[in-house]
């Protein structure tokens, strides 16, 4: 299904909620017959009826009836998704991969991640401390701190 189908669904799903064009285009933010128009595109490929319109009131058919009671917790469960996302415009949040050597770990880092960690109380660190050639994104780290002579040739 592509963004236009979804485009049409909610539509759908706006008018069957409402049982109203125009309540549904200002939840939707277009105009009745833009969404009239979604909703006969959607009809038309589907190839069924999925609304009753008069000019005075708007039913679900039996199949839009159906179909909206499939659809509700899957909008639910989008709707709930892009909410969640709130929290990562509220703080930082997450988890820091960190690969190091031990003496720049010990000598820099630990007191700068301190810091960060207090200011930053969602991020966590998860800290590999070798003094090996690592591949640092081959193996899923963010940053990698090394010395010079350390450092791969990709790095």
């Amino acid at each position: 299904m592509d963004r236009a189908h979804l485009a049409e669904l909610n539509a759908f799903m706006m008018i069957a909620h409402h049982l109203s064009f125009r309540r549904a285009a200002t939840d939707l933010s277009v105009t009745p017959s833009a969404l009239s128009h979604s909703l006969r595109l959607l009809e038309e490929q589907l190839a069924i009826r999925l609304v009753n319109r008069t000019t005075r009131s708007v039913s679900l058919t039996e199949a839009g009836k159906r179909l909206y009671d499939q659809l509700t917790p899957a909008f639910q469960g989008i709707r709930t998704a892009v909410e969640d996302l709130n929290t990562f415009r509220e703080a930082p949040i997450g988890t820091i991969r960190l690969n190091a050597s031990r003496l720049a770990l010990r000598e820099v880092l630990i007191p700068l991640m301190a810091a960060f960690t207090r200011e930053n109380e969602h991020i966590k660190f998860e800290v590999k401390a070798d003094d090996l050639v690592t591949s640092v994104v081959g193996e899923g780290f963010h940053p990698g701190v090394r010395f010079r002579e350390l450092v791969g040739g990709d790095m």
